[in-house]
């Protein structure tokens, strides 16, 4: 608790978004902002973005910004950041409501996707993106490149090959791998006998681009096979692996994790739950 206590402080974290106030908030040019996406993704509920669901945290933003304009301190910029369901005819009217809103601001929205991996990535993550400026002309995202040579194997740690990350296939069971990668650039296979859930049965090459690394859920546990002494078997990437997937660097990761209190799942969790660096580096460049 103490540690939790000191990074909230460290931080500056005002901590519940329904107890802060506009008036909480130092003058400042952008506000970042997103909310639970689990009312959106299709691996969720799909209840959208209405009152009373987890999503409609947004509408804890609209009183903030409201709040800021009654104190004539509207920021210039506003960004959103969501999984691409957000984008999706399900979610249509709850997202042209917020536009709406935003615009009776005063501000112009720019929507659009943008990927990982065609920013120097190696993970298949695309994500959907509202810049909102303030009285300006419309903003133009970034445009993506082409597809990263990058792998899962430039982060491949091999240190981690240890007894306790390894996973024997156990007899019986056999790896179904087709190199083809799929239209995503993904190359996996199917552990034939592992589990029957689908997604957990799954594992990746790691001369291929990752998966959507995701805060919970089998893809949290991204599996990769690798071989040992000849032997085939299976390996989750570890925390840091998985930080470096979103962009990060092992000084980063080592930073972040410098006590060395932060439970492994936490780590796995946060990075989860992170934007990509380089996709919201080209952002800010075209915002600058």
């Amino acid at each position: 608790m103490f540690a939790l206590e000191k990074a909230i402080k460290y931080s500056n974290n005002l901590v519940d978004i329904t107890k802060v106030t506009g008036k909480e908030l130092p003058d400042h040019n952008m506000i970042t902002y997103s909310f639970p996406c689990q009312d959106l993704s299709l691996q969720g509920v799909r209840k959208g973005l209405h009152e009373g669901t987890s999503s409609s945290m947004l509408w804890e933003v609209e009183r903030i910004i409201k709040e800021l304009k009654v104190e004539d301190r509207l920021p210039k910029y506003l960004l959103l950041e969501n999984v691409t369901a957000l984008f999706s005819p399900a979610n249509e009217k709850g997202l042209n409501q917020w536009l709406t809103t935003l615009e009776d601001l005063g501000y112009t929205n720019t929507t659009f996707k943008l990927s990982a991996k065609e920013f120097g990535v190696p993970q298949n993550r695309q994500r959907a993106f509202v810049l909102s400026e303030l009285n300006q002309h419309k903003f133009v995202a970034p445009t993506p490149g082409d597809i990263t040579k990058k792998s899962i194997s430039s982060f491949y740690d091999p240190a981690f090959d240890t007894v306790e990350n390894i996973f024997n296939l156990p007899k019986g069971e056999v790896v179904e791998w087709s190199p083809e990668r799929n239209k995503n650039g993904i190359a996996k296979t199917r552990i034939v006998g592992y589990t029957n859930f689908a997604s957990e049965a799954c594992a990746f090459s790691k001369d291929s681009i990752s998966p959507t690394i995701t805060a919970t859920g089998a893809m949290s546990r991204v599996k990769v096979i690798t071989e040992i002494e000849g032997k085939q078997v299976l390996r989750m990437l570890q925390p840091v692996e998985l930080w470096q997937l979103m962009g990060f660097t092992k000084s980063d990761f080592n930073k972040a994790n410098a006590p060395g209190i932060i439970p492994k799942q936490n780590l796995i969790k946060q990075a989860g739950n992170s934007i990509v660096v380089q996709v919201l580096e080209e952002i800010f460049k075209n915002v600058k």
